[in-house]
């Protein structure tokens, strides 16, 4: 990647931790993948809220280190990809604002993801294969020379 991602955990198969670090203090994050079907995933970044000890994705943490914690999710997804070579995960933010980073550190790190992963955006319903420059409210991710059903 262009940056360096948190150093994470694996904490069972399918659940990764690491602490993101930035203007409002350590808070933990959590990497799950979720069973769709057919060997395909959907993959949530989630926080632990203190207060009630559960984990959300709605919180926006404003923690200043959004690039950060998003190279550690891509470095975590295609980790996963190595150990379960037939998978595909999907990565879809859950706001507007998510979607268009997602997108930016996609793009931004494309040349080296491009080497690992094959990456399909979905925008409008229709799949296509990753284009910079175009805008996509979800993707595909696939190991290299592995072809989603």
């Amino acid at each position: 990647m262009n940056k360096k991602g948190y150093t994470f955990i694996q904490n069972e198969d399918f659940l990764f931790s690491f602490v993101s670090q930035g203007n409002q203090g350590e808070i933990l994050k959590v990497v799950v993948f979720q069973f769709f079907k057919n060997n395909k995933y959907n993959v949530a970044l989630l926080d632990l809220i203190p207060e009630t000890n559960e984990y959300s994705d709605e919180v926006n943490s404003n923690n200043g280190d959004i690039t950060k914690v998003l190279t550690t999710v891509l470095q975590i997804i295609i980790l996963f990809l190595e150990k379960n070579p037939e998978t595909a995960v999907y990565l879809e933010g859950n706001s507007r604002k998510k979607q268009l980073l997602y997108n930016r550190i996609i793009t931004n790190n494309f040349n080296i993801l491009s080497t690992l992963v094959n990456i399909t955006g979905i925008k409008d319903s229709k799949e296509e294969i990753f284009e910079i420059g175009n805008q996509y409210e979800a993707f595909w991710v696939t190991l290299k020379n592995k072809i989603k059903d």
